[in-house]
């Protein structure tokens, strides 16, 4: 639950601010849904394995935030989240913001798997989340576009998605061969099997976006717009269950 959180509050946040700024006028509070979302999740990473461990009191959860990598990782994501916020609200140029978004990603990415392989691994799943957060918040804003006007916002964010796409794929492919070191794995084990789940809902979500980049050059993405944000959504909570799963050695 707290890494579906994240996510989702990744892509209103960071995803909702560049279509804010490029797209569509995504109102005020999609973000401080976001942030929200962000704080809760950071929580219940926090919370969780010091319950497990019987460790609750202040000093404990103080000592998790400042000695522990994925503690430290909460922090930094809940900082930059909130100064990203702040940074909207005030207007401030877009590098400001990239900067503050890119740290927010970094945080995010040593919360799980991504802090446990080094930095250069932790990057790489800090790029699949922030590709992850740009498309679904661009496609949510599509979403609240009038019918008229959505063909031509429409075309101005596909160049967009597709190099999100992109992106997916190539960080995904780094992160599965540093996971992954045998194809019977994708079989044997809870990591692996999930994983192919994962590929397959990507799979349609590129057959959903494939229909909507048609559609652009006729009548615009209508209900092929929706399709396209359930499968990607439903992509987010596979990515979501492979972050609390053990992986496989």
């Amino acid at each position: 639950m707290s890494r579906l959180l994240l996510f989702l509050g990744l892509a209103l946040l960071l995803g909702g601010a560049a279509a804010r700024r490029w797209l569509a006028p995504v109102p005020l509070r999609w973000l401080s849904t976001g942030l929200a979302l962000l704080f809760v999740g950071a929580g219940l990473s926090v919370y969780q394995p010091l319950r497990e461990l019987g460790l609750l009191a202040p000093a404990d959860v103080l000592d998790y935030l400042t000695a522990v990598s994925a503690g430290r990782a909460a922090l930094v994501l809940l900082l930059a989240a909130t100064l990203f916020l702040v940074a909207e609200v005030q207007k401030l140029p877009a590098l400001i913001l990239a900067g503050l978004g890119g740290w927010a990603l970094w945080g995010m990415a040593g919360i799980g798997h991504g802090g446990v392989h080094g930095d250069a691994v932790r990057g790489l799943h800090a790029l699949h989340a922030g590709a992850m957060s740009i498309w679904l918040g661009g496609l949510g804003a599509l979403l609240r576009v009038p019918a008229p006007e959505r063909l031509a916002v429409a075309r101005r964010f596909s160049p967009v998605a597709a190099a999100c796409v992109g992106l997916l794929v190539l960080t995904g492919l780094g992160m599965s061969l540093e996971h992954i070191h045998s194809l019977r794995v994708l079989q044997s084990t809870p990591y692996g099997q999930t994983l192919l789940l994962k590929l397959l809902a990507f799979v349609g979500v590129l057959g959903a976006a494939f229909t909507v980049r048609r559609s652009l050059a006729s009548t615009g993405p209508g209900r092929r717009l929706s399709l396209e944000v359930l499968a990607l959504v439903a992509v987010l909570l596979l990515t979501a269950r492979l972050g609390g799963l053990p992986l496989v050695h």
